[in-house]
């Protein structure tokens, strides 16, 4: 009986080895696939969150821990268990931490963010759908030899492949999918569409195939279209601990709070951006879509050049603390942005102006705030417009803006921490792969 018992003991231990290793093996895989798909992401995929990687005493830990528990099955091991195994053992547990880190870090470390880039549409485009012949060869079965074994020809064969319409936005930004329609609202827009045949090899069909464009040369003009994108980029300020700790501002402002304005599709196609936000106060008809046309115009003409992104915000209150919780609230904006904050408890009267800029140059938001404050009210919303132009197209030496590169910000990486839930899943998931690479390893019987 004690031989019985012995032996049904093994095989549970073997049988909960195999379920490890097979468990191990396919959360390894899962994560490299993920990686592979998450990453594709350029912001992501950047040197950044390696250097923040670096700056994480748990992940040394990690690689630590793995190395150690490598040599320990050596030294438990040593026959089954050789000097060749031990790095394909140190690779997949440290492969496997590092890939644990970038995940959850641009997953739930609050790194991963966006920011808003600015241009204009140069050209509209619609593909028209064509037929395309295509020659290819397979290998059949043709027979058999004299000794009966299945002989192969190589056949030449034909097929046809369709080519569907695309409809697409040339920008100073890229390159934009749209839809037929949208495309369309250009063609009225701009009134100049032209064809362009296209000659395509080995074309079937007939009366298509060809390209339609309708463009705009650029000019600030009633036809141009402006256009917004967001761009990802890893921002330290979002996730340090450190910006995080300054709280307490929001009390009292919850209701004028309002959250951060995403690029969104109207008539023009996903490039458009609403660069003024109404917290509460009864404006003109057209008072805001006025002061976003010229703002959209402005940075049109100076996305490029000056990486900025222009937004107004408006609140029905007189307390000057607000601008300090919209702060708070959007944990001081993105890399490239100039919030301008203007207290309207009574329009058109200006109650107080804050702006939330990174800059290098100190002295752009002090001087754009007192330049719209001397205004005294904001009755005229193209007066505040070229305020704002003006400023950020100053020389830094007159108080012009120069956006603030986030390696000038790197000293936060170090505020940067995971959630301990997250520190507790890569212990665990890191630990079965680990451990279920070295049963296997024992086990396969290389000597």
């Amino acid at each position: 009986m004690r031989y019985d018992y012995d032996r049904y003991s093994d095989y549970r231990r073997s049988s909960l080895q195999e379920k490890l290793i097979i468990g191990g093996f396919i959360a390894f895989v899962v994560l490299i696939i993920t990686t592979i798909c998450y990453f594709a992401i350029p912001a992501i995929a950047s040197t950044k969150i390696v250097k923040v990687l670096t700056y994480n005493t748990g992940f040394w830990i990690m690689l630590f821990v793995a190395a150690v528990f490598g040599l320990f099955r050596k030294l438990t091991n040593p026959e089954k268990f050789t000097w060749t195994e031990l790095p394909i053992q140190l690779v997949a547990s440290s492969v496997t931490i590092l890939i644990l880190y970038m995940l959850f870090y641009t997953t739930s470390g609050n790194l991963s963010d966006h920011e808003l880039l600015n241009g204009y549409v140069e050209k509209a485009e619609y593909y028209e759908a064509w037929t395309e012949e295509v020659t290819y060869t397979e290998e059949e079965e043709c027979g058999t030899d004299s000794d009966g074994n299945t002989k192969y020809c190589t056949v030449t064969k034909t097929r046809e492949d369709y080519h569907p319409p695309s409809w697409d936005l040339v920008t100073t930004l890229g390159a934009i999918s749209i839809d037929e329609g949208t495309y369309g609202n250009y063609v009225r827009h701009w009134g100049n569409e032209k064809k362009v045949n296209l000659n395509h090899m080995d074309q079937v069909s007939h009366g298509d195939g060809d390209m339609f464009f309708s463009h705009h040369a650029g000019t600030l003009d009633a036809k141009m279209v402006p256009a917004s994108i967001e761009h990802h980029y890893l921002n330290y300020l979002k996730a340090s601990d450190s910006i995080k700790k300054v709280s307490g501002q929001l009390s009292g402002f919850q209701e004028l709070l309002k959250p951060y304005p995403k690029v969104y599709s109207a008539g023009f196609g996903p490039i458009e951006v609403d660069r003024v936000i109404n917290a509460g106060v009864t404006l003109p008809n057209n008072w805001s879509n006025n002061l976003d046309r010229e703002l959209d115009c402005i940075l049109a003409q100076l996305g490029a050049s000056k990486q900025v992104n222009v937004l107004v915000y408006v609140a029905k209150t007189a307390d000057p603390q607000f601008g300090f919780a919209l702060e708070e609230h959007w944990v001081k904006g993105k890399k490239n942005d100039v919030i301008v904050v203007i207290g309207l408890n009574q329009f058109p009267k200006i109650d107080f102006v804050h702006v939330i800029a990174w800059t290098k140059v100190e002295e752009f938001p002090l001087m754009l705030r007192n330049r719209i404050m001397d205004l005294g009210e904001a009755k005229d919303p193209h007066q505040i417009a070229e305020i704002i132009s003006s400023q950020l197209t100053m020389s830094p030496a007159n108080g012009g803006f120069v956006r603030m590169p986030m390696s000038d910000l790197e000293y936060l990486i170090r505020d940067i921490k995971l959630p301990l839930w997250c520190q507790i899943m890569i212990v665990i998931i890191g630990g079965a792969v680990s451990f279920g690479v070295s049963v296997w390893l024992v086990k396969n019987n290389i000597n």
